[in-house]
């Protein structure tokens, strides 16, 4: 009997090649502390938006390096997030903090139109949260070790409603393992003083929500409004206000209003919005300035 050999093995197909990524160690979170203050991000020049991170090792022992996952929304609370970098933290000390930094170039959005015309749904769908509707999926925690990064800075909702300033206008969220930390802003919006001026964000999901003010909302009678409604968003002020600390059922547009006194020139309002379902708190901030350049506030 003739012997026969043995097929050859198949040659490996190659490696796919490495990308720099910074290492993600679960672990090395213990002890690092992030607060919503922490996150700072403004617009150096148009189109580029910086973030800047304090990170700080408030444990008793040394961390090593690792990242955190950092993600973007179109400015609202309880809004979808859209994965935007992995952001690198060195190794601390105890009580040792350090800023790390990013830069991200976007686009600015065609205006879709003025809020006195444009109805909400257009500009959700527009945004890419969801059909008119039909009720968008709840916020869910990321899972860091496996999110594959494609760097993209969410839509800035006041620009595309012809509005905002010189700034993007957005929420920034900084997870790591078991902690997430959100900062929403609409910095340096342009005032009317003495006049009732308009700003709109979004409340994501469906659900029951609480709504309240700090900064400059009582001199300024700021007060909320539901623009959810398919009509024009600016009709929304013909409501009744929302009721402070009352719980009420909405999802979509909601307006800010606010009226400075005439001789005004800068101040800040916060609206704190608390999720019934998961008792979380965003605080979407609103910084404004007379002086500012840009549309600014809509005004009546």
């Amino acid at each position: 009997m003739t012997a026969t050999s043995a097929p050859s093995a198949l040659p490996r197909p190659a490696a796919p090649p490495r990308t720099t990524r910074p290492h993600v160690d679960l672990a090395a979170w213990r002890g690092l502390s992030v607060v919503r203050e922490d996150i700072v991000f403004s617009t150096t020049r148009p189109g580029l938006l910086r973030v800047e991170v304090r990170v700080s090792n408030c444990g008793p022992r040394a961390t090593p390096a690792t990242a955190a996952l950092l993600q973007s929304a179109p400015l609202g609370a309880f809004v979808p997030w859209q994965p935007l970098d992995l952001l690198a933290v060195p190794a601390l000390s105890p009580g040792e903090s350090a800023v790390v930094t990013g830069e991200y170039r976007y686009e600015a959005p065609e205006a879709l139109g003025s809020i006195d015309k444009l109805p909400p749904n257009r500009a959700l769908v527009a945004l890419g949260l969801g059909e008119p509707g039909r009720e968008r999926r709840r916020w869910r925690t990321p899972a860091l070790p496996n999110v594959g990064v494609a760097p993209k800075v969410a839509a800035d909702l006041l620009a595309m409603l012809g509005q905002g300033s010189a700034h993007w206008a957005g929420n920034l969220n900084l997870f790591f393992p078991g902690v997430d930390v959100e900062r929403h802003v609409a910095q340096a919006l342009r005032v009317h003083p003495g006049r009732v001026n308009l700003a709109a964000f979004i409340v994501g999901s469906a659900d029951e929500y609480q709504f309240g003010f700090s900064g400059n909302a009582t001199e300024w009678k700021a007060r909320l409004y539901d623009a959810s409604l398919d009509r024009p968003i600016a009709e929304g002020v013909r409501n009744p206000a929302i009721r402070e600390d009352a719980w009420e059922r909405t999802m979509g547009f909601l307006l800010l209003s606010v009226e400075p006194p005439a001789d005004a020139e800068a101040g800040a309002v916060n609206v704190h919005v608390r999720q019934r379902s998961s008792n979380r708190e965003a605080v979407v901030e609103f910084t404004m300035d007379s002086r500012a350049a840009g549309p600014g506030c809509y005004a009546l």
